[in-house]
């Protein structure tokens, strides 16, 4: 019974906790305190460097160790409850050392042992001592052991985590981290993009929607611009040119799939190179198309700001359109979402156009609905303009800049090439060229600053 008692930590606590007992009985205060911090530092270096012998070793002679925990009654008492034990130095190699010396060893690697005994020196030092947070050493969780080399290892690698492998991590024993005022080459350009993004986007206004509504005989499209269809073109059977839904979709399907191969064939990227590739390919449009489609087949087409909520784009429907009071929502498809009314036009993925769907949430009205002042509206619909983040004039100069330089450097290459040649060649050269007749028109111009 006793032998169990030993082995799941009864007998040691109770041990610990005699010996601190005696250092608190044969001891002031102030002493006490500096005797348990002590012995607190010399667990924690054990704990901390689990592979040193070093610190596993204890020499009683040491005069630090002699009049900070030595001299105490308990103090020792208190390390041999922990697992240390009496033991001879062996002889030494030098001959300035004292052979024989007694010294403190720990064999025995239990870590749950020291574990319970700094938690209960930290817990009489704060009940008994009355000392402060602040006053004892501060603890640090104990390395993981790896359970192939015995080493001490991290309990995890981050790869999303800054690592130094140099002489100042090597010296104190810990990764350092990078530097905390670094900024990556990466994360500044996307700083830059992001802040003209939104210079861009600050310099958009409040529009009107300009509601038109079309019949279920009418159908919807939209041009690239305002002068795309004239109000003669539009009627009944009106086709205002512009892509097709199909063709929209099709597009899109496109797009998802590149995406996806991307992602798959692509290799490592960290979030900020994914965010500024995403926001180099991204435009700010002046504004965005919504087609709203009524179960009935009508339609209503206005245009908002990006930054807008769908609550807003709900409230214009019910005020400016409709002449009945009946609560709906808006949804798109395939598969069906509902938009919600906290989002954005932009959080929604609606920018540049969309078609959204209306689902009434009573029972649907008869027709007419709607406003019969929007059907007579003749102004075309424009698809919005865009601008890009990055300038893209900028980006083709410097293109035609490097293919002029690449040529430039080819040309010099090839020039350097022919005279390096008529030199080595240069007797034969004017023995073959010595027979032909020269051509008047290949004579040498004079530059425009010679006078005869």
């Amino acid at each position: 019974m006793t032998e169990h008692n030993e082995q799941d930590g009864t007998g040691t606590v109770s041990g610990l906790e005699e010996a601190i007992g005696l250092i608190f009985a044969n001891s002031f205060d102030a002493e006490s305190k500096v005797c348990l911090i002590t012995l607190m530092k010399i667990i924690d270096n054990i704990l901390q460097k689990p592979g040193d012998s070093k610190v596993r070793t204890i020499r009683l002679q040491n005069a630090a160790f002699a009049s900070k925990v030595g001299s105490r009654k308990g103090g020792i008492e208190f390390l041999l409850a922990c697992g240390f034990e009496r033991s001879l130095a062996p002889a030494p190699l030098l001959a300035n050392i004292k052979s024989g010396e007694e010294q403190l060893v720990l064999k025995d690697d239990r870590q749950s042992r020291l574990l319970a005994a700094r938690r209960i020196l930290t817990v009489r030092a704060v009940q008994d001592l009355g000392m402060k947070a602040e006053e004892l050493p501060e603890y640090r969780e104990p390395p993981v052991i790896s359970l192939n080399s015995g080493a001490p290892s991290a309990a995890e690698f981050n790869p999303y985590v800054g690592h130094r492998f140099d002489a100042q991590s090597m010296a104190v024993g810990a990764n350092l981290g990078p530097d905390q005022n670094y900024v990556s080459k990466t994360d500044s350009e996307l700083q830059k993009l992001l802040e003209k993004q939104a210079k861009l986007e600050a310099q958009r206004q409040k529009i009107n929607p300009e509601w038109r509504a079309f019949r279920p005989d009418e159908s919807v499209n939209i041009s690239a611009s305002a002068s795309a269809s004239s109000p003669a073109e539009i009627g009944p059977s009106s086709n205002i040119l512009g892509p097709s839904d199909s063709s929209l979709l099709a597009e899109r399907m496109k797009k998802q799939q590149q995406d996806r191969l991307q992602r798959e064939q692509g290799g490592f990227t960290t979030k900020a190179m994914r965010d500024l590739e995403k926001l180099k390919k991204e435009k700010v449009y002046s504004h965005v198309t919504l087609t709203v489609q009524f179960p009935d087949g009508y339609k209503l087409v206005g245009k908002f700001v990006p930054s807008d909520k769908i609550k807003l784009v709900l409230g214009s429907i019910q005020q400016q359109c409709l002449t009945i009071q009946n609560d709906f929502d808006l949804y798109i498809t395939p598969p069906r979402r509902l938009l919600l009314p906290a989002r954005t036009l932009k959080q929604e993925d609606l920018v540049p156009a969309a078609k959204v769907s209306v689902s009434w949430k009573q029972s649907p009205p008869q027709a007419p609905y709607l406003d019969e002042s929007l059907f007579e509206v003749l102004k075309p619909i424009s698809f919005p303009e865009s601008k890009s983040i990055i300038d893209e004039s900028k980006t083709k100069s410097a293109g035609s800049l490097s293919d002029q330089g690449a040529a430039k450097s080819t040309k010099s290459a090839a020039d350097r090439e022919s005279a390096l040649l008529s030199k080595m060649m240069g007797g034969a050269k004017s023995i073959l060229g010595s027979g032909t007749k020269k051509d008047p028109s290949s004579t040498s111009k004079k530059p425009k600053w010679f006078k005869s």
